[in-house]
């Protein structure tokens, strides 16, 4: 079994909220609690802006209940809510444990047409196995994702492959034959957290695929010396664009007055001058023709849903 890396992030128990099914007769239907204002304040409904798939890395977060769910809401309803404030997900679960079939055919059922969902490839293959088909955990995780893929449709958004720091471009023929293995029909986004992949031959074979290359605010770290307007970092390399937006992780785990700071449920960081930059890039993708994907996690400013609400209030509509 592999060890316990720095930084990796711990799973909840319930991914998917499967162990928890509606306790009686009056919880099976979200109903009441869709017409519910969030606690926080955030309004549910609007347009999107076209061109614009924005949501949270993952939706179900204990911190959020009674701060962004309604208090006493079944966790079971808790994707249909979600739904309301954002038009698409990335679900983090599917990194520990691939989900059932009944699991994505519930997410499918409760969400509207136009919502989308961002798969992140298991662990056991991007992680444990270092992008190994060899290794048989690996390739059967990997293949037992790659059968949702006909059932999801044009719900699916992308499969995120978020490699370790420590799988290095070395790998690169291990990447090759994922990509290949899952054809050209299926959207992929590639993030990369070592240095060794910033070359113009690794941006020339997503693009030969038609794989995207993913932009994270992480790649800006100031010991890298680059900006957001470097040239492999923010290559385009497919179809759209995707962008996560995931906070200093040098400071996710520390302690803070009250607790750890990873009790996300308000405003905890001030990133008011990159969330700007990011923004005039979105903003000039669109514009451009290229859709964008973006998701952000709650330790980009501390509250994530208030994030989306403020990209999709003040990105403007691609003009088709």
């Amino acid at each position: 079994m592999a060890k316990k890396r720095q930084g990796d992030a711990t799973p909840q128990l319930d991914l998917f909220a499967e162990s928890h099914p509606p306790a009686s007769p009056n919880e099976k239907s979200p109903a009441p609690w869709l017409a519910m204002e969030s606690p926080s304040g955030l309004r549910s409904g609007g347009a999107f802006p076209n061109g614009l798939l924005v949501g949270t890395c993952a939706f179900m977060h204990e911190h959020w209940r009674g701060v962004f769910y309604p208090k006493g809401m079944p966790s079971t309803h808790e994707l249909a809510y979600y739904a309301g404030h954002c038009n698409a997900v990335e679900i983090d679960g599917s990194f520990y444990r691939v989900p059932a079939r009944s699991t994505v055919e519930r997410w499918l059922d409760v969400t509207p047409q136009g919502f989308r969902f961002a798969l992140k490839a298991p662990k056991a293959l991007t992680h444990e196995g270092r992008l190994s088909l060899k290794e048989p955990a690996a390739r059967a995780a990997w293949e037992e994702l790659l059968a949702l893929v006909p059932m999801m449709g044009e719900r699916l958004s992308a499969i995120l492959l978020q490699l370790g720091p420590w799988v290095t471009a070395n790998s690169k023929a291990r990447l090759r034959e994922v990509i290949e293995s899952a054809g050209r029909d299926v959207p992929l986004a590639v993030e990369f957290r070592s240095k060794t992949w910033d070359t113009p031959d690794v941006s020339d074979m997503l693009r030969g695929y038609g794989a995207v290359r993913v932009w994270s605010d992480g790649y800006l770290d100031s010991r890298r010396g680059l900006s957001i307007d470097g040239p492999e970092m923010f290559a385009r390399t497919g179809p759209f664009i995707y962008i996560r937006l995931l906070g200093n992780v040098a400071t996710k785990y520390n302690t803070v007055e009250g607790g750890l700071n990873h009790q996300y449920g308000t405003v905890l960081f001030d990133r008011a001058d990159d969330f700007s930059m990011w923004k005039k890039r979105i903003t000039g993708e669109i514009a451009r023709g290229f859709p964008v994907q973006c998701f952000i996690n709650n330790h980009y400013e501390g509250f994530s849903p208030l994030t989306v609400a403020r990209l999709k209030g003040t990105v403007p509509d691609r003009a088709d």
